[in-house]
């Protein structure tokens, strides 16, 4: 019974651990102004500081998001975000930071979590994992367009999936930009709308994870059935 126990606990740990890279937008709120929210908008009223910014993961013990500088460890914030357009406010506390080419990942713990909450969130999480199966790991050249601007660059994939797509980009983008990728599929082009979850450098190219937007058709169907095909001829 303890060793069944001990695995139970072992799976139900892994699952709340697991951290599912993704772009949710995030408000985060803070009392007064800690150090690295000074640039942060004043709250109505004075009484604290909030941003509006987007993550980089999540699981069920916290979230990671994007800010414009560092923040101390230990800083207690609020997060507030939607779940399949279903609100959640948490309460966390910053648990380990980066510093990178875009100012700072900030990654949380959350602090006042009940286990109706923690439940949804691995639901949440375990559902977008599943559609992003499966994952090939295959090269095709792209060209890549920041929303909103003028700028286009060229690329290649690195891995795919039905839902999710790993790049080698030409150019940096932040995290959060949204995009549009034309794929170049032998003679054939495949238009993807997405938006950027990370960008780290990676030798002279810059790998860049982009979650894809809810493809329309005639999209949706065959670039699903080009990675299950891909999938199956690398077996």
């Amino acid at each position: 019974m303890g060793g069944m126990a001990d695995a139970s606990r072992q799976t139900s740990n892994r699952r709340t651990a697991f951290r599912l890279p993704t772009a949710l937008d995030v408000r985060v709120q803070v009392e007064g102004a800690p150090r690295g929210t000074e640039v942060w908008p004043l709250l109505d009223g004075g009484t604290g500081r909030v941003l509006a910014t987007v993550s980089e993961d999540i699981s069920a013990g916290g979230l990671r998001f994007r800010a414009p500088t560092p923040l101390a460890r230990r800083t207690p914030v609020t997060l507030a975000f939607a779940l399949d357009e279903t609100p959640v406010v948490v309460e966390a506390e910053v648990a380990h930071v980066e510093a990178d080419d875009f100012g700072a990942g900030i990654g949380t713990a959350f602090t006042s979590i009940d286990a109706l909450l923690t439940s949804r969130l691995v639901r949440y999480i375990t559902a977008r994992e599943r559609i992003r199966l499966p994952i090939v790991p295959i090269m095709y050249t792209l060209q890549c367009h920041v929303g909103g601007t003028n700028s286009e660059f060229d690329g290649a994939t690195e891995a795919c999936s039905p839902t999710f797509v790993r790049l080698l980009l030409s150019r940096s983008v932040r995290p959060g930009d949204h995009l549009t990728i034309v794929v170049n599929v032998g003679r054939t082009e495949m238009r993807l709308a997405g938006r950027a979850v990370s960008c780290r450098p990676a030798d002279q190219l810059w790998r860049t994870e982009v979650e894809l937007v809810e493809l329309a058709e005639p999209i949706a169907a065959p670039w699903r059935d080009l990675v299950v095909r891909l999938r199956d001829a690398s077996r």
